[in-house]
């Protein structure tokens, strides 16, 4: 097994050269990483003269000797929080398939990004193959549910960073903040949903989960229509358990997290 770069080092190598590719379409963007307490820095200041923002969410990957697959960890909470919290084209799961210093340079264009909603509720492990971006925008993402099976991650939520690239310029992924110099609907919903998570409605979450599940099993997040139906019983059986444990933002783990905001350029 090799001695792969920290997470910290491809998060930090991936959002440089990221928002370097992003300056020609906006003006200034930066980059706010998170604290420990969420809601200091998920309730975005609405005097910020910001458009919009794309969070990406970074990985380390890890190799096995059996196979050449670099595989990712799924944090549970990483999902459900950031699933609560935001819609499709906003969130996105970093993979970077760098496992040695000689490639770190390359952290972003090795990387697939997935949508978070391509990613099912207590997911594991995720399984990127070797040089996977080499021929562009990548397939066959495979992924592993905790104690199940395995599925595939659908292609149409899986990008390489030239493809998600273009549709961040173009204005159609990411959270709008204002338009027309009005607050939109879509930053609403998200203050009051980070204000849920703070308090600790569970109840909500319980519900904005069912939410989630139910969208990609029915194809509205572009999820294929040929899924599996939905197992109520292992779906009950999840929500029981958060119901028992509760939930803090201190242990929601999404430290590693990117909130990239951007201005359009004159």
């Amino acid at each position: 097994m090799t001695d792969t770069p920290t997470e910290n080092t491809l998060t930090v190598n991936a959002t440089h050269h990221m928002l370097g590719d992003l300056e020609e379409e906006f003006t200034g963007p930066a980059a706010l990483s998170p604290n420990r307490r969420m809601e200091n820095i998920l309730g975005y200041d609405t005097n910020l003269p910001l458009l919009k923002s794309v969070v990406f969410q970074y990985k380390r990957p890890y190799t096995v000797d059996s196979d050449s697959d670099r595989r990712f960890s799924v944090n549970r909470d990483q999902w459900r929080t950031l699933t609560s919290l935001y819609e499709y084209n906003q969130a996105f799961f970093v993979l970077p398939e760098v496992v040695d210093a000689t490639n770190v340079e390359h952290t972003l264009s090795r990387s697939v990004l997935i949508d978070v909603f391509g990613i099912r509720r207590n997911t594991s492990l995720v399984y990127v193959p070797e040089n996977a971006c080499s021929a562009g925008r990548p397939t066959g993402i495979r992924a592993k549910v905790n104690n199940g099976g395995h599925y595939s991650v659908p292609d149409a939520l899986v990008y390489d960073w030239e493809t998600l690239k273009e549709s961040v310029n173009a204005c159609e992924y990411g959270l709008r903040f204002t338009s027309q110099g009005e607050q939109t609907d879509a930053y609403s919903t998200f203050k009051r949903r980070v204000n849920r998570l703070v308090e600790g409605d569970i109840d909500w979450i319980m519900d904005r989960v069912t939410t989630v599940v139910e969208q990609q099993h029915t194809g509205e997040v572009r999820i294929p229509t040929e899924q599996p139906d939905i197992d109520q019983e292992s779906l009950n059986s999840y929500l029981h358990r958060l119901d028992e444990e509760g939930t803090d933002l201190s242990t929601h783990g999404i430290g590693r997290s990117r909130h990239t905001m951007l201005e359009r350029s004159e």
